[in-house]
């Protein structure tokens, strides 16, 4: 099936269902709450694939830029600050 038959397929099929549900006892709010309901599970669903992939698109990318980079704590820099070797007397 060629790309714009499937798309007309599937346009099809929405204004089908679109009729069907009318014919139904369904109210004009449950219809619409179905509609904003699968539009907002999509959202939700691509979002959480797109945040998964960025997630390790920015993992891969920073151990591509600094792969021994470590953070110092504040007992580190008091070390380091007050070393004997930083006053001269390891010489």
């Amino acid at each position: 099936m060629a790309t714009s038959d499937y798309k007309n397929y599937s346009v099809d099929k929405v204004r089908e269902w679109v009729q069907d549900a009318l014919q139904t006892e369904a109210t004009g709010e449950e219809i619409a709450d179905a509609i904003l309901d699968e539009l907002q599970h999509e959202v939700e669903y691509h979002m959480e694939a797109m945040t998964k992939a960025s997630d390790v698109l920015a993992r891969l990318k920073a151990k591509r830029k600094a792969p021994n980079v470590t953070s110092a704590t504040a007992t580190d820099w008091e070390d380091f600050w007050h070393s004997p070797e930083k006053h001269g007397a390891w010489k």
